[in-house]
């Protein structure tokens, strides 16, 4: 593989870098989203930062996954149903934009555990967005059952319903690597963010149940409810501090 073939765009017909918007909606969704919270809580200048960083951060490392399996482990896409899609470096393009607004939702709910510095915040952030992943990649897994359709598999399938654990090693370390780069502020999120998060988490189950895939959406429904319940304990236990 030359360096030209590692950066190449594949373009099949009429498809542009846009391409994938009709039979992604979702994601155009939730990216818009991100860019209007962001544009609030950071200003322009630094949502255009942590959109490029982020994407930049995530196709790098999907790049290497597909290669050298590292940081996600082993997998690959079916590239025969990704024809309405642009790749660069044998990525699409809407799966590395994904990226910057799962982990700005992650790093915003961290923002709702009390206390802590500037570290255990970023940490906090890391672990919620790999919260989210562990939410949403297996019913991306399954995805010949919806309308994200079946395009890629794991070499080494794990027991996590057929995800290994390296792809949420993966999945925490490249978020706190974006969230180090791009130095979120510690003032508090508001609960826009936070219904963010969530809505993303809830559309992950929403997808698992519509599927029939039962355990799926009962295991995610059981991490968000971990995930509130914690948030809640923290912050009373804080109130009766100060009390």
């Amino acid at each position: 593989m030359t360096p030209a073939d590692f950066f190449v765009c594949a373009l099949q017909g009429d498809v542009t870098p846009w391409s994938w918007i009709p039979h992604r909606p979702y994601v155009l969704g939730f990216l818009a989203v991100f860019i209007f919270l962001g544009v609030r809580r950071m200003g322009w200048r630094r949502t255009l930062v942590w959109l490029c960083s982020g994407y930049v951060i995530a196709w790098i490392s999907e790049a290497l996954s597909i290669r050298v399996g590292v940081p996600y482990g082993y997998y690959y896409y079916k590239y025969e149903n990704l024809r309405s899609d642009c790749l660069i470096g044998g990525v699409p393009i809407w799966d590395s934009l994904s990226y910057p607004f799962m982990i700005f939702a992650g790093a915003g709910v961290a923002r709702w555990w009390p206390a802590g510095g500037r570290w255990a915040l970023w940490l906090r952030g890391a672990f919620c967005t790999m919260c989210l992943d562990i939410i949403v990649d297996p019913v991306s897994h399954h995805g010949a059952q919806w309308f994200l359709g079946d395009i890629y598999a794991y070499l080494h399938p794990g027991w996590y319903f057929g995800i290994p654990w390296s792809n949420f090693f993966g999945w925490f370390v490249v978020p706190l690597a974006v969230i180090v780069v791009n130095q979120p502020s510690q003032e508090s999120s508001d609960w826009f963010e936070f219904a963010f998060y969530f809505s993303i988490a809830l559309f992950g189950c929403g997808i698992a149940f519509a599927i029939g895939e039962w355990r799926i959406g009962f295991a995610s429904l059981a991490i968000i409810f971990g995930l509130l319940l914690s948030i809640y304990t923290t912050r009373a236990a804080q109130r009766r501090r100060t009390c």
